[in-house]
């Protein structure tokens, strides 16, 4: 190597090592320049797969949360070799989980579970399952009318043996009717029920057609009228948005959310007055940064995009969104650092105005974290969980004050 050529390389890595240093003095700053003690604001994260038998070295990933009417968290995760799903649940607010249980019992790929609880208690779960047909994964359905003590059989709600399904997002109504979306050979599909998952509506494709493996996964949310809203992205392009006001029999035709922009990974919640709301990656500036927009009149148009990562040259991504009971507007996203470091950062807002607080950190204290997930509680409080390092723990977190306070700059 020539010395010119060895003195540019020292160049570029002396250059990185300062900016990553930045950045992690950066992120340092974030966790302890605040007007509040942390303990104040959120529950100390606590690991809730520890107790999944023989777990130690064995991988775990993609969390997902739910609360039930009388306050209870369940959580839903993938575990272990070739996957299954696992549940916990706790009944003091997050302090405790119970042992964690297989429901998925499947002997190939269990993956990627979602999960919704209705007014009644009932635990709803679904997942992608590659026991059925190998390598083309069916979507499987169980449910607990016990608080987790007790499963249904998996049920294949899917039924497309000659195409791959998978990354199902699951609703349930205020009657108790569950809905479940998932990506289907380059569609979205969408299926129904209204007899606690015993029979199930054919499934029919929301979305226009679009490559395989050209879609990014679906959101699902259900307001208290019963309107259904699905939420897709496709790669390099734009996210889109559909509406059934009657159960899911008709849909309305796909509309862009956000006007001529490229997005990823959407992410949906509604209030109790009908206002929909939308969180996704934008990556018109060239950076991922995760922005948030809102509508008053069904989906049918929404207001410009907000930027709330405020992250600048680092990416963000994976937002999820929640309302708790008193109109609490809560986001949670990935941000990735040039060390590779990601982090899970939350914000909050009181409405729809450009009022979010300053994003903070919530993981930093338990390592590298991402792939979180959060569900407001009917007390207002919010729990969330997240994915630790690289498939090494699941987390959980609960945040108890009605604001996530503003952090010093």
């Amino acid at each position: 190597m020539k010395k010119k050529d060895l003195f540019v390389l020292l160049f570029f890595v002396i250059f990185f090592l300062v900016v990553s240093c930045a950045e992690m003095h950066r992120l340092q700053q974030t966790v302890t320049e605040k007007p509040v003690t942390k303990e104040t604001v959120w529950t100390e994260p606590i690991a809730i797969y520890t107790s999944v038998p023989d777990a130690a070295g064995q991988p775990v990933s993609n969390p997902s949360v739910a609360v039930d009417h009388k306050g209870a968290v369940d959580v839903v995760w993938w575990a272990r070799g070739f996957g299954e799903v696992y549940f916990s649940r706790s009944t003091d607010g997050g302090k405790s989980f119970s042992k964690a249980v297989n429901i998925s019992n499947t002997p190939l790929g269990s993956d990627h579970p979602a999960i919704a609880v209705d007014s009644s208690g009932a635990i709803n779960v679904v997942w992608d399952d590659s026991s059925l047909v190998p390598f083309r994964p069916e979507i499987l359905f169980t449910r607990s009318t016990d608080e987790g003590a007790t499963w249904s059989a998996p049920k294949n709600i899917s039924n497309t043996p000659t195409t791959s399904s998978s990354r199902s997002n699951i609703a349930v109504d205020p009657k108790g009717a569950i809905s479940v979306v998932w990506i289907d050979g380059g569609r979205v599909l969408f299926t129904r029920s209204t007899d606690g998952g015993l029979t199930w509506l054919e499934p029919k494709s929301v979305s226009e057609q679009h490559p395989p493996n050209g879609l990014f996964p679906p959101a699902l949310v259900i307001d208290t009228g019963g309107r259904t809203y699905i939420a897709w992205s496709v790669p390099n392009s734009l996210s889109y948005i559909t509406r059934s006001t009657d159960g899911g029999a008709t849909f309305t035709s796909p509309l862009p959310i956000s006007a001529g922009q490229p997005t990823l990974n959407p992410n949906l919640a509604v209030d109790r007055a009908g206002t929909l709301y939308a969180v996704w990656s934008d990556g018109s500036s060239g950076i991922l940064q995760v922005v948030f927009a809102w509508s008053k009149d069904r989906g049918e148009t929404f207001s410009p995009p907000v930027n709330i990562s405020r992250s600048g040259r680092i990416l963000s991504l994976e937002p999820r969104i929640a309302v708790d009971p008193n109109g609490m507007i809560w986001m949670a996203w990935t941000q990735i650092f040039s060390s590779g470091l990601p982090q899970v950062f939350m914000s909050s807002s009181a409405g729809v105005a450009n009022d979010f607080s300053q994003p903070v950190n919530l993981s930093f204290t338990s390592g590298n974290g991402w792939l979180s997930n959060l569900a407001a509680g009917p007390a207002g409080d919010v729990d969330v969980v997240w994915e630790k390092s690289v498939k090494e723990a699941i987390f959980f977190s609960k945040i108890t004050q009605p604001t996530i306070p503003v952090r010093a700059p």
